[in-house]
């Protein structure tokens, strides 16, 4: 079986290469006759979970293709989509539970190209409270869990995916959210550094390169760090995607596919 994936694999990877390749080469004409498309990109955060945005802009896959992009943080899941709903943006990277969410309300976004296929959300928590539950990053999971009673875990904002993530693994520890254990949204950056300084909260939920800043800061330890793959539970998820609106894709669907092969 998995001699077959392996196989399954390159296959894959050089059939999408070589449509890449393809594209890239037919392009370049239109491209340069039309010029630049300016376009707007919505994102909760600076976060490594966006990583292949960045990777694509400072390697000029955006300007080959065509585009000029313009990336604008809004500090949270829900303002970033709520701009592409309003119009504002033609594009948003973000977690993609408000699909979900969005579809139960009868009003449709487009999920049109994954950049991030497991969970990228980290726990840190303070050291003396770490210290108390005589608890480390190398700690079995269950006892990692167990460590979650009386913490309050800090995240971005109410029902963005740090908030969804604290919550989960309160519930899934037989814990009671809000009860047995907080989660109280204090931003981003600074402000969630603040957050913790002061003794607002003692634990943390975020994406890198923040929990690495509490850590190399001495502020926090390791609880969980997904990125490194420690939840077993969570190493297959799906943690961003870029959304579209139907209507705005209908009538660009070249230049969404051109932005959608810049990220691939």
């Amino acid at each position: 079986m998995s001699n077959r994936r392996a196989k399954l694999t390159r296959r894959t990877f050089t059939a999408g290469a070589t449509a890449i390749a393809l594209a890239t080469i037919a392009r370049p004409a239109i491209v340069r006759s039309q010029g630049m498309t300016k376009i707007k990109i919505t994102q909760p955060s600076d976060s490594l979970s966006y990583m292949s945005i960045y990777v694509a802009r400072a390697r000029g896959l955006f300007e080959k293709a065509g585009i000029d992009l313009e990336v604008v943080i809004t500090r949270g899941d829900g303002p970033d989509v709520q701009a592409l709903m309003a119009g504002e943006v033609e594009f948003v990277a973000t977690p993609p539970h408000h699909l979900y969410t969005l579809a139960l309300q009868g009003r449709k976004l487009l999920g049109i190209c994954g950049i991030l296929g497991r969970c990228g959300i980290n726990l840190v928590i303070e050291k003396s409270a770490a210290k108390e539950r005589n608890i480390t990053e190398h700690s079995p999971i269950e006892d990692k869990l167990k460590a979650l009673k009386g913490l309050t875990i800090g995240c971005s904002a109410p029902g963005s995916l740090t908030y969804n993530i604290a919550q989960y693994y309160i519930k899934r520890a037989g814990l009671k959210p809000q009860e047995d254990a907080k989660v109280v949204p204090t931003g981003t950056g600074a402000a969630a550094i603040a957050a913790m300084k002061n003794g607002i909260v003692n634990a943390y939920a975020f994406s890198s390169p923040l929990t690495d800043q509490f850590v190399n800061a001495g502020l926090a330890d390791w609880l969980i760090n997904n990125t490194r793959g420690q939840d077993p539970e969570l190493k297959e998820f799906l943690h961003a995607v870029v959304y579209v609106r139907p209507d705005y894709l209908a009538t660009n669907e070249d230049l969404v596919r051109r932005l959608v092969g810049a990220i691939v």
